[in-house]
C-alpha cells in the first residue's frame, strides 16, 4: 500500500469513528435491556447476538452462534475476545452498506502507539535516528524504509518480519497466547537477541539490557509474576544501524492478562438448565438429568454435652437445644476446553428464568444478582444460617446428668447451565531502548557507556474509582487528563531514559501526559468502555446445605458402677429339697461415692458358685450340694445336702456404660466389690414354723417395665409374699421450639428414660416482621436500580422494590469548540455523573472587551469580559520592595511592592532597617539629617509617579 493511500485509510477510518460514536450517542436508550437472540431453522433459540443496556452493548464475539465455540482452547477463546470486530453502525454506500468493525487489538494498538509516542519524547525511541517518531513508527513510516505502522502491527495477531537481522530490520510475534506473565518478558528479549544477532552471547545480553534499560537486573515488575494464567501479548522490536558500529533497537509491547467471565445479570434474560422439568435438583438427579448433581452427607460427628445433678436429692435442670440450617450458593464459570454447555446438558433444552434456580434453596432466598455475581466477587459464595433455640427442663434423679447431642448433616447440590457473560481484562504496555556498539572484527558489544531507557504503564487497576478493567482505566485516564488522577487511583507509570555520558541522573517519569496524545484515543476510549465483549459460557451454581442439630437425648449416671451389695445381710437358710429364686435376693448398685447407680437392674446378672473368697468353684454332681437351674428370665436354686454354699453376682458386661466414654462398657474387673450370697442348707427347713420378714424390694419399678417386692422366712429365707409394683411415671423433659416467621413451633414433652412423647402442641408461625433493605442494582441516570427486602427476623428474602432512576444532573457546560470570526463556537452540558451529553448550544463570536484589572487574591489579579462571563487572570507583576522609612530605635521598618498591572500592594517587615540609638545631642545634627532624607523621598515619589504612569498607558493600550 502506498504512503498517500495508507494516509486516505487512515482518514477515512477516524471519520468513520467519529459517525459510529455519533451513532451511538443518538441511539442511546434509557429502556430496559434490549435483547437480539439468535434462532437457527427449527425456530431453537441458539444464543444472544447483543444485549444493549442503557450506553453499553455486550456483543457475543461468535455473532450468537452458540454452541460452535465449544472447541476452543483458553487461549484462542480469550484471542477472539481481542481480535474480534465491535459492531456499530452500518453506513449505506451506492453500491454496498459497509460495516464498521473496530478490533479491541486495533485500538489497543492506538492506544499504545500514542503513550509510546508522547512518553518518548526526550525519553530516547532511537534518540539517534535522525527523524522523528511519526516517521519511524507512524502511518507514513516517512522517509524511513526500515519502520512500522506501530499502531498496526501491535493491533494484528499474526507475525510479521522485514528485513535482514544484525541490520536495519524489524521483528513481531503477533498476538500470542502465554502460560504467565513471566514468559512475556522472555519473549521480548529474545526478539531483541533475534533482531541484533546477538545469539552467542544471549543470556548475558540480555542481562544487561535489563540492568541498564529498567535500572532492575530483573526487570519489569509485572513480568515478575509467575502465577500461571491466560495472557495474551503482542511484540514489536525495531533495529536501527545508523553507522558501522552503531546498534540502536526499540522494542514494543502490550499485553492483556487477568481475564475474568462476568455475569451478564438482567430481569428478562433466560438462562438454560437441564433441572428445569424437575420440582428439585434431587429429583433431576434421580432422573438421571445431565449437567446436575446431587449428594447427602452425614459425616457422623456427634458431639455430646451434659448439664448435671451432683447432689443426693432430685433437682430440677433447665437446658436449651438448637437448629441451625445455612444455606450458601456459589457460582463459577467454565474455562476448559468447552465453551458452552448447551449440547452436554439435554438435545431438548427450555428456557427458564433464573430466579426458578433458587426454588431448591429451601432455607434461605438469594437474589438472581446475588448468585451470579458470586462468580465474579471477591468472595467465593454467599451464605446464610436461620437457627432456632429451644428450651427444656427435667427434674433429674441424684448423681445424674442429662445428655445434649449435637449432630451435623449437609447437601450438596449443583446445576450446570448456560449464561451470557462479558469478558473484561487488564492492559499493560511497555517498551525497552537502548544503543550500543558492536566492534565488526571482534563482535564485542558494549551498552554501558550509551543510552538506554524503558517506558512502563497499566490499565485496569484494583480500586473502582481508578478503573477495574481496562476499558475503564483507560476511559477514566483520558477524560481526566490529570496528574493527581494517574498517581492516585491506583495506576502504574515508570520509565527512565538515562544518556550514559553525562553525569546528569536519568530522566524519569511516572505518569502519562494525556494532554499530548492524539484525539483518535477519544474514540478508542468510549468504544472500548460502551461495546464489551460476550459469549455464552457453562456455568456451574452450587446449592450447599449444613444442618446443626442439637436435640436433648436421655438420662446418665454421673459416675460409673463400681460396687453391688446386698440389701440386708446377704444370708439365706434353705432345708434339703427346698429352692431359692435368685432374681428374688435384692442387691443394689453403688457408685463410687456410696450412693444408689442409677439404672441399675438386679436382673441384669447371674450368680455362680465360688467360695468364701469370691474364687469360682466346679459345679456340683447331680443330686450334690446345690445345683443352679437357669433360664431366659429366672435362677433358681436347689438345695440336695447339708452345708454353707456361696454364690457370687456378676454384672451384664455388655449392659452398663462408662460415664466418660459412653462407647465403652464397664465389665466386672472394674468393680472393686461385688455381692456374694451365703446360703446354709439345715434340717430346720423341716420342722420349723416360717416368719415372714419386712418387704424387700427385689427391682424398682420404672416407666418400661413394673417393679417388684418380696418377704422371705426369717429362718430360712423362703419366699413368703410376692408384690408386683406398677410401672412408674415417666421422666418427662419438657421441649420449646419457638415459632419463626414461616414455620410452626412447637412445645412437647418426651421422657428421658423410654424416649416416649408425653405431649405435644403447635405454636403458630409469627410471620415477617420489619424489613431491612440492601442495593441490589445501583441505580444510575437512565436505569432503574432495585433493592432485595430482607426480614429483620429471619433474614429471608421477602421482596424486592425499584429504585427509580436518578435522572441527569444538572451537569457543565464545556466548550466544544471556539467561535471564530468565520463560524460560531459550540458548548455542550454533559452529565456530570455518566458525561451524556445533555444539550448543546452555539455562542457567536466576539472580542472580548475587558475592564481594568483589580486585585483577585494575594497570588493573581483578574478582570472581566464586558460581553460576556469569560475572565482573565494573571499573577501579580510587584516591583521592587521600596522601604516606608517606618523604622525606629526600638524595631524594624516595613517596604512595600506595589503590582505595576492592578496597583495591589504586599507590605513585609524591612529586615535589618532598625535605626541606630542617637547619642548625639547637637540640634543641629538632626536638622543636617532630615536634610539628607529629603532627596531619598523625593526619588522615591517620582518612581511612584513614572509606576502608575505607565499602568495607565498600559491599560489603555490593551
Amino acid at each position: 500500500m502506498t504512503k498517500s493511500l495508507k494516509r486516505i485509510s487512515a482518514i477515512f477510518m477516524i471519520v468513520l469513528i467519529l459517525f459510529s460514536c455519533c451513532s451511538v450517542a443518538l441511539a442511546a436508550s434509557t429502556a430496559p435491556a434490549v435483547i437480539d437472540v439468535v434462532y437457527n431453522t427449527d425456530g431453537d433459540r441458539l444464543g444472544f447476538r447483543t444485549i444493549t443496556v442503557g450506553d453499553i452493548e455486550y456483543y457475543d464475539i461468535f455473532n450468537g452462534s452458540g454452541t460452535s465455540v465449544e472447541d476452543l482452547s483458553v487461549g484462542e477463546f480469550y484471542k477472539n475476545v481481542i481480535i474480534k470486530g465491535i459492531p456499530r453502525v452500518t453506513i449505506d454506500f451506492p453500491y454496498l452498506p459497509l460495516p464498521v468493525l473496530l478490533p479491541a487489538s486495533y485500538l489497543w494498538g492506538n492506544v499504545a502507539a500514542d503513550v509510546f509516542k508522547a512518553a518518548g519524547r526526550g525519553y530516547g525511541w532511537n534518540w539517534d535516528l535522525g527523524a522523528s517518531f511519526e516517521e519511524y513508527y507512524g502511518a507514513g513510516v516517512g522517509s524511513a524504509d526500515n519502520g512500522v505502522y506501530l499502531a498496526e502491527k501491535l493491533g494484528e495477531y499474526s507475525p510479521y518480519s522485514k528485513g535482514e537481522v544484525n541490520s536495519d530490520c524489524v521483528r513481531g510475534t503477533g498476538l500470542q497466547a502465554y502460560s504467565s506473565l513471566n514468559l512475556v518478558q522472555d519473549v521480548m528479549l529474545d526478539q531483541i537477541i533475534e533482531v541484533c544477532g546477538e545469539k552467542n552471547d544471549a543470556e548475558e545480553f540480555k542481562k544487561v539490557v535489563l540492568k541498564f534499560c529498567t535500572d532492575d537486573e530483573e526487570g519489569f515488575e509485572l513480568f515478575k509474576n509467575k502465577d500461571e494464567q491466560v495472557v495474551l501479548a503482542n511484540i514489536i522490536t525495531h533495529l536501527n544501524v545508523p553507522a558501522a558500529l552503531q546498534r540502536e533497537f526499540s522494542s514494543f509491547g502490550i499485553v492483556y492478562y487477568d481475564f475474568k467471565l462476568t455475569p451478564v445479570i438482567e430481569e428478562n434474560l433466560q438462562y438454560i438448565s437441564a433441572a428445569d422439568n424437575y420440582d428439585s435438583i434431587k429429583d433431576a438427579f434421580n432422573n438421571n438429568a445431565p449437567g446436575v448433581s446431587y449428594v447427602e452427607s452425614n459425616d457422623g460427628s456427634t458431639s455430646m454435652s451434659y448439664i448435671k445433678n451432683p447432689t443426693s436429692a432430685p433437682a430440677s435442670v433447665s437446658a436449651s437445644s438448637s437448629k441451625s440450617v445455612t444455606d450458601s450458593v456459589s457460582n463459577s464459570f467454565s474455562e476448559s476446553d468447552s465453551h458452552s454447555y448447551s449440547e452436554s446438558i439435554s438435545t431438548n433444552l427450555e428456557w427458564t428464568p433464573i430466579k426458578d434456580f433458587f426454588k431448591f434453596s429451601v432455607n434461605v432466598g438469594f437474589s438472581a444478582s446475588q448468585s451470579l455475581s458470586t462468580a465474579y466477587s471477591e468472595s467465593t459464595s454467599i451464605s446464610e444460617t436461620v437457627s432456632t433455640s429451644s428450651s427444656a427442663s427435667v427434674t433429674l434423679p441424684p448423681y445424674t446428668e442429662l445428655g445434649i447431642q449435637q449432630t451435623m448433616s449437609s447437601v450438596e447440590q449443583s446445576v450446570e447451565y448456560d449464561c451470557p457473560v462479558y469478558v473484561t481484562y487488564k492492559v499493560a504496555v511497555f517498551g525497552l531502548n537502548a544503543e550500543y556498539i558492536k566492534d565488526k572484527d571482534t563482535g564485542s558489544w558494549s551498552i554501558t557507556n550509551y543510552d538506554q531507557g524503558c517506558i512502563f504503564t497499566n490499565f485496569g487497576t484494583d480500586s473502582k474509582s481508578g478503573g477495574l478493567t481496562a476499558a475503564d482505566s483507560l476511559y477514566n485516564r483520558w477524560n481526566e487528563k490529570s496528574k493527581a488522577f494517574e498517581i492516585s487511583h491506583g495506576n502504574v507509570t515508570y520509565g527512565m531514559w538515562e544518556d550514559q555520558n553525562d553525569d546528569n541522573p536519568p530522566l524519569k517519569i511516572n505518569y502519562i501526559d494525556w494532554s499530548k496524545l492524539g484525539n483518535r484515543l477519544d474514540s478508542a476510549a468510549s468504544n472500548l468502555k460502551n461495546n464489551i465483549p460476550m459469549s455464552s459460557v457453562g456455568g456451574t451454581m452450587t446449592f450447599k446445605t449444613e444442618s446443626y442439630n442439637t436435640e436433648i437425648t436421655q438420662v446418665y449416671p454421673m459416675y460409673d458402677l463400681k460396687k453391688v451389695r446386698f440389701e440386708g445381710d446377704g444370708t439365706y437358710n434353705l432345708a434339703i429339697g427346698g429352692d431359692l429364686d435368685l432374681n428374688a435376693v435384692n442387691v443394689v448398685g453403688l457408685n463410687k461415692l456410696d450412693q444408689p447407680y442409677y439404672g441399675f437392674r438386679p436382673t441384669m446378672g447371674t450368680w455362680h458358685l465360688c467360695d468364701e473368697e469370691g474364687n469360682d468353684l466346679p459345679a456340683y454332681e447331680e443330686g450334690k450340694g446345690i445345683s443352679v437351674t437357669a433360664t431366659p428370665s429366672t435362677q433358681v436354686i436347689e438345695a440336695h445336702e447339708l452345708g454353707d454354699y456361696y454364690l457370687r453376682f456378676d454384672i451384664d458386661e455388655n449392659y452398663y456404660k462408662k460415664a466418660v466414654d459412653r462407647k465403652t462398657y464397664i465389665t466386672n474387673d472394674d468393680l472393686e466389690m461385688t455381692a456374694i450370697l451365703k446360703l446354709s442348707v439345715t434340717d430346720t427347713g423341716n420342722n420349723h414354723t416360717c416368719r415372714a420378714g419386712s418387704w424387700v424390694t427385689s427391682f424398682t419399678a420404672t416407666c418400661v417395665s413394673a417393679g417388684e417386692r418380696c418377704k422371705y422366712c426369717l429362718t430360712c429365707g423362703k419366699r413368703m409374699a410376692v408384690e408386683v409394683l406398677p410401672k412408674a411415671g415417666h421422666l418427662p423433659v419438657e421441649i420449646i421450639e419457638p415459632a419463626t416467621c414461616t414455620t410452626d413451633g412447637r412445645k412437647y414433652s418426651t421422657c428421658s428414660a423410654c424416649r416416649v412423647t408425653c405431649s405435644s402442641e403447635v405454636i403458630p408461625a409469627t410471620g415477617h416482621g420489619a424489613t431491612t433493605s440492601v442495593t441490589t442494582t445501583t441505580p444510575t441516570c437512565t436505569l432503574a436500580g432495585e433493592k432485595t427486602l430482607y426480614c429483620s427476623d429471619c433474614n429471608m428474602i421477602v421482596g424486592s422494590e425499584k429504585i427509580e432512576a436518578t435522572g441527569h444532573d444538572d451537569g457543565v457546560w464545556k466548550v466544544d469548540f471556539e467561535a471564530t470570526a468565520e463560524h460560531d463556537g459550540q458548548m455542550t452540558r454533559y452529565c456530570s455523573e455518566c458525561n451524556k451529553a445533555l444539550e448543546s448550544k452555539s455562542f457567536g463570536y466576539h472580542r472580548h472587551s475587558y475592564s481594568a484589572w483589580t486585585n483577585l487574591n494575594d497570588d493573581c489579579h483578574v478582570r472581566y469580559c464586558d460581553g460576556c462571563d469569560a475572565t482573565e487572570t494573571a499573577a501579580h507583576l510587584y516591583g521592587e520592595y521600596v522601604s516606608n522609612n517606618d523604622a525606629t530605635e526600638n524595631s524594624d521598618g516595613t517596604k512595600t511592592a506595589t503590582c505595576s498591572v492592578c496597583s495591589d500592594t504586599k507590605t513585609v517587615t524591612d529586615e535589618g532597617s532598625k535605626l541606630e540609638a542617637d547619642t548625639d545631642t547637637d540640634t543641629d545634627t538632626d536638622t543636617d539629617t532630615d536634610t539628607e532624607a529629603a532627596p531619598q523621598n523625593f526619588f522615591q515619589k517620582l518612581i511612584t509617579f513614572l509606576r502608575n504612569l505607565f499602568k495607565i498607558l498600559f491599560e489603555f493600550l490593551s
